[in-house]
């Protein structure tokens, strides 16, 4: 910053935002109201709609001495003259890095964490990986340093997987596509447009709009639903097989293990992540830091404990600590409410399916009704033309159990049909009639949101109540069809030309969970 001598203020640096309400556009087209079409009004004219929904950005040099309220007062003064919303969204001196006590304690545990990671290496080199060779007898203390080497784990995380042989094989190539889906999905959404924009990058923006194909970029939410697709399968597949073996459901103390063994599981990365948001704006500082990770960081310093508890789904969108935690939470909770269903299922499968069909009807009904009593948005779409409402839609839909609740149902049912139904070999009619089913259920899940999308043309309500409820439910449905064919050996091309590939790119991203 800049100094006096003395040191009686220095430069305080602040981003002031500034908003454009109220375009007037009286027509659609710019030529109607500007002769000169090579006019710089005329590129403002033609993008008036996204200068309302992102801001442009400023930054102003302050002394010190003034407050970020004193230059709000003089914006919001300058701005009523031009008829524009001025708001200071940061203000910074150059500091030296104080830590909290928060972030101490998080740097104490990466400390620990760190020479565990060093002992346990040189462990693992010079004790266990050379028993062979010496008389040295590592004791149970040896092993338990050596599963923190680096050598060993980072072997098994990188060690192709030979144990994916059996009928669920294709869930690692299913798993695998979803999860780049979904990355690249967020590469786009989660980017802060109003941080990030430029003038150039409208017009950018404004053919991305208008791409049909990029809709199934956008409408990446759908393969998060594999996911709990596929959470619901295996939790019915496995714990039915433990039944079978058993003869017998399981007590009250198995399904306790089951939970505290996926708590033991998920929880560590998990918390480690959460730790590293509380610690990450100690090391660095700019226009736009404070802005990316303040609230961030704030909101995980506050309320780490949710997410450590798997309830962070139902904090608002605006106190939420990592905003994507709210996908293992919902994921916890499936799996402690699936643990009896399943075995409901394994002693009266009949009656549970029913129930299991009930409550999905239940839960798309509920998703419509909400959608519709509050006028939002059909998905999570980033180009949506009613922003305004995207935050709302997160909160009351998006993130809630009964959105979601319909993939992992059927997920359940899969997981029941799999194991316990033989399937037959179906004739060449029916699979080409079930292959075009699964394909238009899929494709309308995508791409009917294009319309919506577009902004372009006024939906009823309904229809936008319709495809929220529906096709999250349609879309695994899809999902479902091609992993059952592929478990019995009727899907020869999918299974042998190009979920391979995939099955090969999961050893190189095994750990699914922690990649999102």
């Amino acid at each position: 910053g800049i100094e006096v001598e003395g040191d009686a203020f220095r430069g305080k640096f602040c981003t002031l935002e500034l908003w454009l309400r109220d375009f007037p556009r009286p027509s659609r087209n710019a030529a109607d109201i500007i002769e000169d079409s090579e006019s710089v009004l005329t590129f403002f004219y033609d993008n008036g709609y996204w200068l309302q929904l992102f801001p442009s950005r400023i930054g102003i040099c302050i002394p010190s001495t003034c407050s970020g309220e004193d230059l709000q007062k003089i914006a919001g003064k300058a701005s009523q003259e031009i008829q524009i919303t001025a708001n200071v969204t940061s203000c910074q001196v150059k500091e030296p890095i104080n830590f909290s006590k928060e972030q101490l304690v998080v740097l104490c545990i990466l400390g620990v964490l760190l020479l565990l990671a060093i002992v346990g290496t040189g462990v693992d080199v010079f004790c266990i990986q050379d028993v062979k060779r010496t008389a040295t007898v590592c004791g149970r203390l040896s092993e338990a340093l050596a599963s923190f080497s680096l050598v060993r784990n980072t072997r098994s995380l990188f060690a192709h997987s030979e144990h994916a042989t059996g009928p669920l094989e294709a869930l690692n190539g299913i798993r695998v596509i979803s999860c780049f889906w979904i990355v690249l999905g967020h590469i786009y959404f989660l980017t802060d447009l109003s941080t990030y924009i430029r003038f150039a990058s409208l017009t950018k923006l404004q053919v991305l709009f208008k791409d049909f194909l990029f809709t199934l970029v956008e409408n990446f939410t759908l393969p998060v639903d594999t996911f709990f697709f596929i959470t619901g399968l295996l939790l019915a597949y496995n714990q039915m097989k433990k039944c079978s073996r058993t003869k017998s459901g399981f007590s009250l103390w198995n399904m306790l293990f089951d939970v505290f063994h996926r708590y033991w599981r998920m929880t560590p990365a998990f918390g480690l992540a959460t730790a590293l948001f509380v610690l990450m704006p100690a090391f660095g500082s700019g226009p736009m830091w404070g802005d990316v990770l303040g609230l961030a960081s704030e909101n995980c310093r506050l309320y780490w404990w949710t997410n450590l508890l798997y309830f962070s789904n139902y904090l608002p969108y605006s106190k939420m600590c990592m905003l994507h935690s709210w996908f293992l939470s919902l994921n916890m909770q499936y799996f402690i409410f699936g643990l009896p269903l399943t075995l409901m299922m394994f002693r009266k499968p009949k009656v549970t399916l029913l129930v299991i069909m009930a409550l999905t009807i239940a839960s798309c009904l509920v998703t419509s009704v909400v959608t519709y009593m509050n006028e939002l948005p059909p998905a999570m779409l980033m180009m949506t033309a009613r922003w305004s409402k995207a935050k709302q839609l997160l909160n009351m839909v998006y993130y809630q159990p009964f959105t979601h609740f319909g993939p992992f149902a059927i997920g359940l049912c899969f997981g029941y049909i799999l194991l316990v139904v033989k399937v037959p070999r179906f004739g060449k009619a029916t699979l080409a009639a079930g292959w075009l089913i699964a394909t238009v259920l899929c494709g309308s899940a995508v791409f009917v949101a294009y319309p919506f999308r577009r902004g372009d043309m006024a939906f009823h309500p309904l229809l936008s109540a319709a495809y929220a409820g529906c096709h999250r439910t349609l879309w695994t449905i899809g999902i479902g069809w091609v992993t059952l064919l592929c478990a019995t050996q009727q899907a020869v091309a999918v299974y042998h030309h190009f979920l391979p590939t995939s099955e090969y790119l999961q050893s190189r991203l095994r750990p699914s969970t922690s990649a999102h």
